[in-house]
C-alpha cells in the first residue's frame, strides 16, 4: 500500500511540473488587393471598356464603393462585398459626356472600403486614353463652274475622320441644283454627285449651297456647307427649231430659225445686238408670236436682222412678228416678211398707255410694214425707213394721237404708205420723206372710207401727197413748210449698209 501511495504522489508531482498550454491567437483582418493602379484605354471610342480586380487576402468581410471623377468614365457597378475570392470591376466610356475632350483624357476611380465594418484608406485607379471626335470632312467648301450654257455636273468628296460610325444627310437650297442622293453612311470615304439643271435658271450669276449634316451616335454634328456658284449664259445661237418658250430666252450670233416661236405671257425673248436671224421658208409662213415680250434692241454698229434664208427671196417668205402684248424693236432690219410687225389681234388695253418702242428700224421687201398699230395716248414713231413695201407701210387702227418723225417712205409702188383706219385720230408728220408713186391709184396718205374726224398735219415733209377725196366725214389735212429737197439724216440711220437702201427719195 505504501508503494502504491508513493506512486500516485510521484505521478501528481510529475503532472504538476509540465508547462501550461497557451490560449489561441486572434484571427488577423483580411487585406484588399487592387490588381491595377492604372489602365490605358488607348484610342477612346464608343466600344472602349476595361476592368480591374479587387481581391480579398484573408478571412473576413470587405465592403466597397467605387466612384469616378469624370462623367465620361462610367462604372458598370459601383459597389460590392468581398466575401469569397474576388470581384471584377468593369467600366466603359460615354462619348457624349461633355467633359470628354479632344486630347488625352484622365479619370480617377476611387475605391472606398471597410474591413469588418472598419473604414480603411482609399485606393485609386487611374484610367486614361486619347479621344478624337468623329467628324465629316469635305474636299472643298466652294465649287466654281465659271460660265455655263447647259446642264453641268460635279461631285463633292467626303471623308470620315475618327473611329465611330458616321451617317449624313444632304440638302440643296435651290431647286435647280439636284443631288444624286440625300443621305449615306461613311465607313471611310464617300461622294455626292450633283448637277445644275438650267431649265429654270435665270441668266447671270447664280449661287446655291449644299448642306451636309453628319450624325454620330444618333447626335447631329456640325454641318459642312459647300457653295456652288457661276454665271449662266442663256444665249442661244445656231439652229433653233420651232418651240414655245418655257422660260426667258436670249438669242445671239447667227441664228437659223426653222419653225414658229411663241413667247407666252410673262416670258420674254431677247435678241442681242448684231444677231442675224435667217428664217426658213415654210408652206405656212413662219411667225414669231409675242404674247409676252420681245426685246430686240440693236446698236448703231450692231444691227439686228430678221430675214429670209432663201437664196432668191420674196416679200412673203415668212409671216413676220405678231405682237399681242409688249415689244421693243430698235436698230433692226426686218425683211422678206408678209407683215413685219403685226398688231392686228391687239386691243388698246394690251399696250396700256403707249405704243411699243419702235425706232431706227429698216422695213424692206415686205407686204406690210406695220399693221394695225393702236394707242390710247400720244405716241411717237421716229427714224423708220420703209422700202419695197407692197401694200401698206403703216396702218393705224384706234389711234388717238401719233407723231411720225424723221421717217422715210421709199416704196414707190406701195399702195398706201400710211393707212388711217381710225376715228378721231391726230396724226402728225414731221421731217419725213416720201418717194413719188409710179401709179395714180397709189398714195402716201389715205383715210379709209367710213372713218371720220381725223386731223392730219405735215411739217417740213418732202413729196407728201394724198387724195383730196379723203377730206370727207370731218377728216382734215394741213401741210406747212413743205420741203423742196429730201431731208437728210433721217430714217433708220443705217440704210447705207445695205445696197437696196442706198436709193434715196428724189
Amino acid at each position: 500500500m505504501k508503494k502504491l501511495g508513493l506512486y500516485f504522489t510521484f505521478l501528481i508531482l510529475f503532472i504538476s511540473c509540465e508547462e501550461p498550454v497557451p490560449a489561441p491567437l486572434p484571427i488577423p483582418n483580411p487585406k484588399l488587393v487592387v490588381s491595377k493602379n492604372q489602365v490605358d484605354l488607348g484610342d477612346i471610342k464608343s466600344s472602349s471598356k476595361g476592368h480591374f480586380r479587387l481581391k480579398k487576402d484573408g478571412i473576413g468581410v470587405i465592403k466597397y464603393t467605387i466612384t469616378s471623377n469624370k462623367n465620361w468614365l462610367v462604372l458598370d457597378s459601383k459597389d460590392g462585398s468581398l466575401s469569397f475570392l474576388a470581384d471584377t470591376v468593369k467600366f466603359h466610356v460615354d462619348l457624349l459626356a461633355k467633359d470628354l475632350i479632344e486630347a488625352e483624357n484622365t479619370a480617377t476611380l476611387t475605391v472606398k472600403s471597410t474591413i469588418n465594418d472598419v473604414p480603411v484608406p482609399d485606393y485609386q485607379v487611374e484610367i486614361k486614353g486619347k479621344f478624337v471626335s468623329t467628324i465629316l470632312q469635305t474636299n472643298t467648301n466652294t465649287i466654281s463652274f465659271g460660265t455655263i450654257k447647259k446642264d453641268v455636273s460635279a461631285k463633292i468628296n467626303l471623308k470620315k475622320i475618327g473611329l465611330e460610325n458616321l451617317s449624313y444627310e444632304a440638302i440643296s437650297d435651290k431647286p435647280w441644283l439636284k443631288l444624286a442622293k440625300n443621305s449615306g453612311t461613311i465607313a471611310s470615304t464617300d461622294s455626292i454627285s450633283f448637277n445644275i439643271d438650267p431649265t429654270s435658271l435665270q441668266a447671270g450669276p447664280f449661287e446655291a449651297k449644299i448642306t451636309i449634316t453628319p450624325k454620330v451616335l444618333g447626335v447631329l454634328g456640325k454641318p459642312s456647307v459647300v457653295t456652288i456658284f457661276g454665271i449662266y449664259d442663256d444665249t442661244i445661237t445656231g439652229t433653233i427649231e420651232g418651240h414655245v418658250l418655257t422660260k426667258n430666252e436670249t438669242w445671239t450670233g447667227n441664228v437659223n430659225l426653222n419653225g414658229d416661236i411663241t413667247v407666252p405671257k410673262g416670258l420674254s425673248l431677247t435678241i442681242k445686238p448684231g444677231t442675224i436671224i435667217k428664217i426658213k421658208k415654210l408652206p405656212t409662213p413662219l411667225v414669231i408670236n409675242i404674247l409676252g415680250k420681245l426685246v430686240a434692241n440693236g446698236e448703231s454698229s450692231k444691227i439686228i436682222e430678221f430675214k429670209s434664208n432663201e437664196t432668191v427671196t420674196t416679200d412673203g417668205d415668212w409671216g413676220g412678228i405678231v405682237s399681242e402684248y409688249d415689244l421693243e424693236v430698235t436698230y433692226a432690219l426686218i425683211k422678206n416678211a408678209k407683215v413685219a410687225l403685226n398688231f392686228e389681234k391687239v386691243s388698246l388695253s394690251s399696250f396700256g398707255t403707249a405704243l411699243p418702242n419702235i425706232h431706227h428700224v429698216f422695213f424692206d421687201n415686205c407686204v406690210i410694214g406695220i399693221l394695225d398699230l393702236k394707242s390710247n395716248l400720244e405716241s411717237t414713231l421716229k427714224n423708220l425707213s420703209f422700202r419695197d413695201i407692197y401694200f401698206f407701210s403703216l396702218k393705224f387702227a384706234s389711234t388717238k394721237k401719233v407723231n411720225i418723225q424723221d421717217c422715210e417712205f421709199l416704196a414707190d409702188y406701195c399702195y398706201i404708205d400710211v393707212n388711217v383706219s381710225s376715228d378721231n385720230s391726230a396724226i402728225n408728220f414731221l421731217n419725213c420723206n416720201f418717194a413719188k408713186k409710179k401709179f395714180s391709184h397709189q398714195t402716201h396718205l389715205e383715210v379709209i372710207t367710213g372713218f371720220k374726224n381725223n386731223i392730219m398735219t405735215a411739217s417740213n415733209c418732202f413729196q407728201l401727197a394724198f387724195d383730196q377725196a379723203v377730206l370727207v366725214n370731218g377728216n382734215k389735212f394741213t401741210a406747212t413748210s413743205s420741203s423742196s429737197f429730201a431731208n437728210v439724216n433721217i430714217g433708220c440711220g443705217f440704210m447705207n449698209r445695205y445696197p437696196q437702201g442706198r436709193i434715196r427719195a428724189k
